[in-house]
């Protein structure tokens, strides 16, 4: 049996009692669609995008809940929850009880094209799961050369164990890693290396050739 990331393969054993699960991470399509990343954000402003569907598991609320802790450090920034869901109303009934009406916008449904395109125009992406099979999101990210900010939860690390920053489980526990650009932070320059980074262990790791590659290695195994 093969999960879409180890963290998933772990479950499979442990859940059905099964021995030697193994492991298929996906491909990003961003690579194919988008063969060269945007130019960062201006350094004028700084811009954060929360890609993924509007449901409990994504950690929506946990993020806003941060978002409000921080909002000294957070009132430069635009906020953007990329998605639709059917939490949609729970969550605009949460921004405005903290008082982040005038910073936090929800998007609705997207297409995969629209949603590139704003998360290609953000100073960086989010991913505040709190379970994740894999992370597709968080990989589109990095292949668009953007940086990431994310949990632990289930394979989202495995999507770029050296490079994506964490996301402390409790909102409590964000202001050592949440961007400050009044403290000069999150710099232009700082971004586009992140971004690079991500872009370079997206397209050596995740492109469709390599997930290809991955695939009948397994199949010849079998």
């Amino acid at each position: 049996m093969l999960g879409v990331s180890a963290a998933v393969a772990r479950h499979y054993e442990q859940a059905l009692g099964l021995r030697g699960a193994g492991a298929a991470q996906p491909g990003a399509r961003a690579l194919a669609v988008r063969p060269a990343p945007a130019a960062s954000a201006a350094s004028d402003g700084f811009s954060v995008v929360v890609p993924g569907r509007l449901v409990h598991e994504k950690g929506h609320a946990d993020f806003l809940q941060a978002l409000a802790m921080l909002r000294a450090q957070s009132r430069r920034l635009s906020v953007t929850l990329a998605g639709h869901g059917p939490l949609r109303a729970t969550l605009e009934q949460q921004i405005g009880q903290l008082g982040l009406a005038d910073g936090v916008a929800i998007t609705g449904a997207l297409s995969h094209a629209q949603l590139l395109d704003v998360v290609e125009a953000a100073s960086l992406v989010v991913v505040p799961s709190r379970f994740e099979g894999f992370g597709l999101t968080a990989l589109e990210a990095m292949a668009l050369g953007r940086p990431v900010l994310a949990t632990t939860a289930g394979g989202l690390p495995e999507g770029d164990r050296a490079r994506c920053l964490r996301l402390a489980g409790a909102a409590a526990k964000t202001r050592r890693c949440w961007p400050r650009p009044s403290r000069n932070q999150w710099t232009t320059p700082l971004r586009q290396r992140l971004g690079a980074a991500a872009r370079l262990r997206a397209q050596q790791h995740f492109s469709l050739p390599a997930v290809a590659a991955r695939l009948r290695k397994i199949y010849r195994h079998l």
